[in-house]
């Protein structure tokens, strides 16, 4: 019988079980069986994915690929966006940069509804930036006379 050396999930492999490991492989050995050569040969035991990784540079490469994306996936909704302010003057300013970049004011008023969680009409972008001299006309709610 066969005692399994167990390792701490941090803890990094030997180079020396790695090289083993692909030793065996180009020996023709599967991963499944590299697995148990390793266990019988003293060396802490890897798992099948990790084998597959040291022997296959392909598949190592897909798999650093497929963590950097669901890194930078987990980091895209784990950030939070923080402005300087959320007072009008800043929105106004914000508002005229966008416009000096030659976005639509229907854009512009999409943009300040996820930037600073307010909803904003096309209509009132315009008059934020002097482009219409009337007020947004207020939402009229139907009355009872």
């Amino acid at each position: 019988m066969t005692q399994t050396l167990q390792r701490r999930p941090y803890e990094p492999f030997p180079v020396a079980t790695m090289l083993r490991a692909q030793e065996h492989y180009a020996a023709g050995w599967k991963p499944t069986k590299i697995r148990e050569l390793l266990t019988t040969e003293g060396h802490p035991v890897p798992s099948l994915n990790t084998i597959y990784q040291w022997v296959n540079p392909t598949y190592r490469a897909r798999h650093r690929q497929k963590m950097r994306d669901r890194k930078a996936r987990l980091a895209a909704t784990d950030a939070t966006f923080h402005l300087p302010s959320n007072g009008t003057d800043y929105q106004h300013a914000f508002m005229r940069r966008l416009r000096d970049e030659r976005v639509s004011c229907n854009a512009i008023a999409k943009v300040c509804v996820v930037v600073f969680g307010e909803p904003v009409t096309e209509h009132q972008v315009r008059y934020a930036l002097g482009e219409t001299t009337r007020p947004a006309p207020a939402h009229r709610e139907a009355t009872a006379a």
